[in-house]
């Protein structure tokens, strides 16, 4: 299938796997112009040759083909930024940081763009946005893990998830309330008494942090606490405990 230009991006992208760049452009450059054949040399010329100014030519021709591609974007910023024009990176990135979730490393290079045209303070501000979402999602996918082992029985790793969640942010009630509930399976019942306080004190509304302390309490023989815990339970609207 010789006019077929997908094939020969992918050969294209095959060699420069190999480590044949110049290969690789001859390959695409056999192909009649398209966004496709721009974006994939650019990728070459920005990283495999290093050439960010070749890069941004291609990839302002192929963004201008197809605009509505964000890696487009993404790709022409990085070259902008490596050629030394901080300007045009950072309305290129700015649409990019901008999206929820932000496009990949969109938020860092806007700062970096942001850096070099003296703009220390909004660069700093962008950072500290930027490395507070990346352990937001870091502390959710640690939490859905530990929630993961956790149905499947392996309570180890459940717990050494919960735990370096808790790293990211101590004062997370539903981990803590995680992390005594794993605790109580593995029978360390003051461990996990004590993170469910921990959950307690940081969420007092939640009637779900009470039904474990119940359970909790039940399974120490500890009577009296049982009661007052199912106390507090139905007093937050709590249902489905009985008082045996």
């Amino acid at each position: 299938a010789p006019q077929q230009g997908s094939l020969r991006v992918l050969v294209a992208r095959a060699l420069v796997e190999q480590g044949r760049p110049r290969e690789a452009l001859a390959e695409l450059h056999s192909m009649p112009p398209s966004a496709g054949r721009w974006t994939a040399e650019g990728e070459i010329y920005l990283d495999a040759l290093d050439r960010p100014d070749s890069a941004a030519v291609v990839l302002e021709k192929a963004l201008q083909a197809t605009p509505q591609i964000p890696n487009l974007r993404y790709l022409l910023g990085r070259a902008l930024l490596g050629s030394g024009n901080a300007q045009r990176a950072a309305r290129a990135f700015q649409p990019l940081a901008a999206r929820e979730p932000p496009f990949e490393e969109s938020r860092a290079l806007l700062a970096q763009a942001w850096r070099e045209l003296g703009r220390a303070a909004a660069a700093d501000s962008l950072e500290r946005v930027d490395a507070a979402a990346k352990r937001r999602t870091r502390l959710s996918e640690l939490r859905l893990e530990g929630l993961q082992f956790s149905v499947a029985g392996e309570l180890e790793p459940a717990l050494a998830r919960f735990d370096e969640a808790l790293e990211l942010d101590g004062n997370h009630a539903d981990l803590h309330n995680d992390r005594g509930t794993v605790l109580a399976r593995l029978e360390r019942y003051e461990e996990a008494q004590a993170a469910f306080r921990r959950a307690e004190r940081l969420a007092p509304e939640d009637p779900t942090v009470q039904r474990n302390l119940v359970r909790l309490y039940e399974r120490m023989g500890d009577d009296a606490a049982r009661v007052k815990a199912l106390a507090r339970f139905r007093e937050l609207g709590g249902e489905g405990l009985d008082d045996r």
